[in-house]
């Protein structure tokens, strides 16, 4: 346990490093555009409606019945929510210290989950001096993906993306903590963490989600007024999103596209989702994606500092027509250590015939 505290301290102290340019008294610097987000969304819910000033997400809001509406979950805006309701001198310049928390809170859970695997897969063993390696690396792999990568960005973008990931990784630890500890408060603290992760990015916690679901049915099949429970607390943060998302939009899940202002102002943009369903999303799309995701040559190098920088330029396979391709590493290059512990997980649990780990 004294190591695991003491790796997130080192991972946190280096997450602050990296969020404040090395300067760490500028923990609460103004960020850049869309740092005030959740501030005004925030703002909103405390005035008691989800429409927000047109003037703060400028082209990333959405017009709906001539209302300005942003897409992000309400799970950090609820959290900025006692902030904002004291002061606004706090807003916009929150979302450095929110990174570094989440960062903190990823390698926590990363510990947590590392400890449980281990227990449910030596019940009963005495720990060895062998297991403080694997913990290492497990976390090390956490600290090094692309989790580094968001605090080099002070945006709603990248603070939504690690917070995401730390609550997944908070779910799973708790959920994978049954397979040697059945006890429901684990079931509960699993869902919970689940559900907040499907009110700050819907398509990572539906995923986190589902995984939870089938540890603790695998676990609690005979208790019924715990599976009950989480049913109730997984079920509640989908059934939140869902109806936060149709008083904002109308829908169960997508969102209008075609009513962003980035593309009410941009021509070729909404053509080109005229032209897609008004949409993101499609099966053609996967086979470039995944060759941008798994390439292991999306990686360059410069005499500037950082010294690496994102490879060659994501390629469109299959004749598909992108709306924009923006410059893309992978996953192969930038979460290499996280990707061969992860293929060795995957030998071992084939060889062993782990099939619930699988």
């Amino acid at each position: 346990r004294r190591l695991g505290w003491l790796l997130v301290g080192v991972g946190t102290v280096l997450m602050w490093l990296v969020v404040t340019r090395g300067v760490p008294w500028q923990l609460f610097a103004r960020g850049e555009f869309s740092a005030d987000f959740y501030d005004e969304q925030a703002r909103a819910l405390l005035a008691g409606h989800l429409d927000v000033n047109p003037a703060v997400p400028a082209i990333e809001g959405f017009v709906v019945d001539g209302r300005t509406q942003l897409y992000f979950g309400l799970f950090l805006a609820i959290v900025r929510m006692p902030v904002v309701a004291l002061t606004d001198a706090a807003v916009g310049r929150l979302t450095g210290l929110s990174i570094v928390v989440a960062s903190a809170v990823a390698l926590e859970a990363s510990f947590r989950l590392a400890v449980a695997s281990r227990a449910s897969l030596r019940p009963g063993e005495a720990p060895k001096a062998g297991d403080r390696w694997r913990i290492t690396a497990v976390m090390a792999a956490v600290a090094t993906s692309p989790a580094l990568f968001a605090g080099g960005w002070l945006t709603v973008y990248h603070e939504t993306e690690i917070w995401a990931l730390a609550l997944g990784i908070a779910a799973l630890a708790a959920a994978v903590r049954l397979l040697s500890d059945p006890a429901p408060c684990h079931a509960l603290m699993a869902s919970a963490a689940a559900a907040a992760c499907v009110l700050t990015r819907v398509t990572v916690g539906l995923g986190v989600t589902m995984a939870v679901a089938l540890l603790v049915v695998v676990t609690l099949r005979h208790r019924r007024t715990a599976l009950a429970g989480v049913a109730a607390v997984l079920a509640g943060g989908v059934a939140t999103f869902v109806a936060v998302n149709m008083a904002r939009f109308g829908t169960l899940f997508s969102i209008p596209v075609d009513r962003q202002q980035m593309t009410l102002l941009t021509p070729e943009r909404a053509q080109w989702f005229a032209e897609h369903n008004n949409s993101f999303f499609s099966p053609r799309f996967v086979p470039s994606n995944l060759w941008a995701y798994l390439r292991p040559d999306a990686v360059a190098f410069e005499r500037l500092a950082p010294v690496v920088r994102f490879g060659p330029r994501p390629v469109e396979l299959g004749g598909v027509d992108f709306e924009s391709i923006t410059p893309t590493t992978s996953l192969t290059v930038s979460a290499a250590l996280l990707g061969a512990l992860a293929v060795v997980g995957l030998v071992v649990a084939v060889r062993t015939r782990r099939w619930l780990w699988l």
